[in-house]
């Protein structure tokens, strides 16, 4: 039997995992839930992230990466074991794993990676650029002699890169992203409605009304905490209200953008008019981000057409054939 050859995409909101000759074969919420009676994790991915805002208070779900880094090794190692023993069986065991990282890494980081890595019998490790993976998951000709401009919106991070002649040229990352416009509905229904809801419920309501440029009259309803009782309570939620109290994260993230782009060099900056900027990401689904972007940057933005996946495309190619992309990896 053949060892496995893996990419992993760890990201902040999600972990993917792709295996060769499989494809993508794992897609789950990076979430963990901890038991603090006696300090133990009790579930990973979707059925921890299922336990937000419904769990005793001795149980908490949370998300052990930030940034697309390690913030807790232990609940980040265990999770990744929980995910790797879902598509193998109770043995992990993989000969090498590639796995997508932020662009400037650090080498106490990667090793914290790698020590991820090998409790998942990772036995071989190699580091992607996400952005690299993601300008190859989205078809782009990285080897060419012509910038390409790629925004990544995350759940925690916004990147903005250059990628040319196979390397990113340059990397501008902001903590403030997707979930930035979570935070500012949940900040919404309390200061407006006197209503506190969950990560999960203003997630539910961002993707059923939220839109960078908002159509009014459309509603969602939603059941939350009276602030003032504790009891359930039950509201309309109007798009309207809810495009404006998202609209400032929005302009503060068109804002870094649109920073970002004035400090690259001037042929790229011409590139990106000709050429367009690819949007990737999950922060990117919003909807009506296309085009609120397109107009506040002036350039044409391309969104890829499955934005959540764009990363873990790319390292699986880079899975599939290592030796044709080996000089895409960072150095270890």
């Amino acid at each position: 039997m053949f060892a496995k050859k893996m990419a992993v995409d760890l990201g902040s909101a999600n972990t993917l995992l792709y295996q060769k000759g499989k494809g993508i074969i794992l897609a789950e919420p990076s979430v963990v839930a901890i038991n603090y009676w006696d300090k133990k994790a009790i579930a990973v991915g979707k059925e921890a992230k299922g336990f937000m805002g419904r769990t005793p208070k001795h149980i908490k779900s949370f998300r052990p990466l930030k940034d697309g880094l390690l913030v807790d090794f232990k609940a980040a190692t265990f999770m990744l074991v929980e995910f790797f023993k879902k598509i193998n069986g109770k043995k992990n065991s993989a000969s090498q794993c590639v796995f997508t990282v932020p662009t400037a890494i650090s080498p106490d980081e990667k090793k914290a990676l790698c020590q991820a890595g090998r409790k998942v019998g990772c036995k071989k490790l190699f580091f992607l650029p996400e952005v690299m993976a993601a300008a190859l998951g989205a078809g782009l000709d990285v080897g060419a002699n012509r910038g390409r401009l790629i925004i990544n919106i995350g759940g925690s991070t916004c990147e903005v890169a250059v990628v040319i002649n196979s390397t990113v040229t340059f990397s501008r990352v902001t903590s403030f992203a997707g979930d930035a416009v979570d935070d500012a509905i949940i900040k919404h229904l309390r200061e407006e409605h006197g209503v506190h809801i969950g990560e999960n419920t203003a997630e539910k309501c961002k993707i059923a009304i939220a839109a960078a440029e908002a159509e009014p009259g459309i509603s969602f309803s939603l059941t939350g905490k009276d602030m003032k009782s504790n009891a359930p309570r039950h509201i309309e939620v109007e798009s309207g209200a809810l495009g404006r109290a998202i609209s400032e994260p929005l302009h503060v993230l068109a804002d870094f953008i649109r920073d970002s782009l004035a400090t690259i060099a001037a042929q790229h900056r011409k590139d990106a008019k000709e050429d367009g900027i690819l949007l990737v990401g999950g922060g990117s689904l919003l909807s009506g981000l296309e085009s609120f972007l397109k107009k506040r940057l002036g350039l044409e933005i391309v969104r890829d057409n499955e934005p959540l996946t764009t990363v873990i495309r790319g390292a699986g190619m880079v899975v599939d054939k290592r030796r044709k992309y080996r000089k895409l990896l960072l150095k270890k």
